[in-house]
């Protein structure tokens, strides 16, 4: 299954707006950032214009975002690392045959 312009960027808006929906006020002096881990995009350009958006958002919501890729060989280890030591990435970009392995350590963002 090819992932097509349209819902690359429809996922990563509907990604984006979750986060800006659920701002609150951050302590004071607290530095406002957030980690997303995605997988490396088959299609080079996807990465690149992904490496476009974060600085928009940055600037766009004060909010600094880190984003990192990992291939697709990784994707079980990282995730099993992440949820045993809960602490990882704020966002992580799932397939859609994982995440019910963690579902008890996911929160559903379906309705955004």
């Amino acid at each position: 299954m090819t992932l097509s312009r349209r819902r690359f960027l429809g996922t990563t808006t509907a990604g984006l707006a979750g986060i800006l929906a659920s701002r609150t006020a951050p302590a004071v002096g607290q530095t406002r950032e957030i980690s997303y881990l995605c997988w490396n995009n088959f299609a080079p350009l996807s990465d690149k214009k992904l490496a476009e958006l974060g600085p928009r958002f940055t600037k766009d919501t004060g909010i600094k975002i880190k984003i990192d890729h990992i291939a697709a060989p990784q994707q079980a280890a990282k995730y099993a690392s992440e949820v045993q030591s809960q602490a990882g990435h704020d966002l992580v970009e799932m397939r859609m045959h994982v995440p019910w392995l963690y579902e008890q350590q996911l929160v559903d963002v379906s309705d955004l």
